[in-house]
């Protein structure tokens, strides 16, 4: 029993502090996203006549052109249609709560089997939270989808066309070279949050089924023990009838 107590408070920490390094990684690429704008003209390489004289609004687009990080960090959200930081504060607090509950939920009733029946909808809640979270941490991983992110917003101020040419072409790489500072810091802020998750997905399995066959031997405890005890009784009513 002693062991078994133990066991079940070193998942527990440990939940909780993998839990807890995903939100400080999730944290981290938050921050980054909202309040980074990269203006192209900032870019190092970039000549002004990457941007052709455009104008938008009556203004240069020299001095407005950026690239939001936003649409970067949470390629799959358009922000146009916003939601995008709203569903990472929710998933992030969602899994950390999710996880503190899931370590404690079993002393909330007596009864093992409201405790196995609770412990199944806590597993299948928790489990979806963490592979939607785990698709957040990825996506941006994924260099191409980086890129075309990237790229989609640029051709939304100047075109698609214009990069047919050559000299726009090499104009759009040397824009790409100088992100790759930025991705190496998604990479590395993701990969520990990825990493994390992979270990607290596999702990939340283990757990779950390590849980469910201790359930099941107590339940079967239980049932040996309810027919012993009125095989008894039936034997002392025979008794008591002699």
């Amino acid at each position: 029993m002693k062991n078994q107590k133990i066991n079940e408070k070193f998942y527990y920490i440990t939940a909780v502090v993998l839990a807890t390094i995903v939100i400080i990684a999730s944290v981290i690429a938050f921050i980054i996203s909202v309040s980074t704008n990269f203006r192209i003209n900032s870019i190092q390489g970039v000549d002004k006549s990457f941007f052709n004289d455009f104008n938008s609004g009556g203004e240069n687009i020299y001095k407005t052109a950026k690239i939001n990080m936003l649409n970067i960090f949470l390629p799959f959200l358009n922000l146009k249609f916003g939601g995008g930081q709203i569903l990472q504060i929710l998933l992030t607090e969602s899994l950390f709560f999710m996880m503190i509950y899931t370590g404690n939920a079993d002393g909330f009733s007596p009864r093992y089997r409201f405790r196995y029946s609770w412990g199944l909808q806590r597993f299948f809640t928790t489990l979806p939270l963490l592979c939607l979270q785990f698709m957040v941490f990825l996506l941006p991983m994924i260099k191409t989808l980086f890129y075309y992110s990237a790229e989609s917003q640029i051709y939304e101020y100047f075109g698609r066309e214009m990069f047919n040419e050559e000299l726009f072409k090499n104009q759009l790489e040397v824009v790409k070279l100088g992100l790759e500072r930025v991705y190496f810091i998604i990479l590395i802020t993701n990969l520990v949050g990825i990493t994390s998750l992979s270990v607290l997905t596999f702990i939340t399995i283990y757990a779950w089924f390590k849980s469910k066959w201790k359930i099941k031997d107590i339940v079967r405890t239980e049932d040996e023990r309810i027919f012993e005890v009125k095989r008894k009784a039936r034997g002392n009513i025979r008794n008591e009838s002699k």
